[in-house]
């Protein structure tokens, strides 16, 4: 599926079933992230880091996540702490569409059956097969995974690294991706470094030329 519809399955599951703001804005921040991430599935994206983008609280975030998995839009495993971030999947049309249906039938059960048995229990069924073999871009992810579980003052920056800026920061340490990695956990820590700058390339970048890292 393309990014259009995945915008088309939202709408159309918004006829039938209305999203709550909230819900509507933690949907497309996924969107927007699923793109960013190069359509890994499932990505990570820390809780924190999305209450701040979209100005609202973790207790929102949570209820939200759990109506767009009900409704048959995402899918998620819940993050364990620092360095386990939440995992999500953007279902696709056919996904989202067994989902309704296994749901309707459980529902159709319990009514018919008098069966005690929850209805979100189907949750735990139906996560997706989600296996990937290594790609060209495996460093990159991995990247995207470490700034997400262990720079989470980085990842809320506005103008995230892209896949060329990565090769090119590499660069910068001829290679070595742990001295880079020590050199982003460094701007992590600076509060002046994440309050005042917008672009984690160009901050990456500016301070190695300035020698902060030797």
């Amino acid at each position: 599926m393309s990014i259009y519809d995945y915008d088309h399955l939202f709408w159309s599951k918004n006829e039938h079933a209305p999203c709550s703001l909230t819900e509507a804005a933690l949907y497309f921040f996924l969107l927007h992230e699923a793109n960013r991430q190069r359509w890994k599935m499932p990505f990570c994206c820390n809780t924190s880091i999305i209450c701040f983008r979209l100005c609202t609280s973790k207790q929102n975030i949570t209820n939200a996540r759990e109506k767009l998995k009900e409704k048959g839009l995402i899918d998620f495993t819940k993050g364990k702490g620092k360095g386990q971030p939440a995992l999500y999947t953007l279902l696709s049309s056919n996904e989202s569409t067994k989902v309704t249906k296994k749901l309707t039938a459980q529902l159709t059960d319990q009514l018919t059956d008098g069966c005690d048995t929850p209805i979100n229990k189907y949750k735990e069924e139906e996560k997706e097969n989600t296996a990937h073999t290594p790609t060209e871009h495996s460093r990159y992810d991995k990247f995207n995974t470490f700034i997400q579980s262990e720079c989470p003052h980085l990842a809320a920056m506005e103008i995230q690294m892209t896949e060329d800026q990565f090769y090119m920061a590499l660069d910068l340490f001829k290679g070595d991706a742990d001295k880079m990695a020590m050199a982003l956990k460094k701007m992590e820590n600076s509060k002046s470094c994440t309050e005042s700058h917008r672009s984690v390339y160009d901050t990456l970048e500016a301070w190695a030329k300035r020698g902060y890292f030797n």
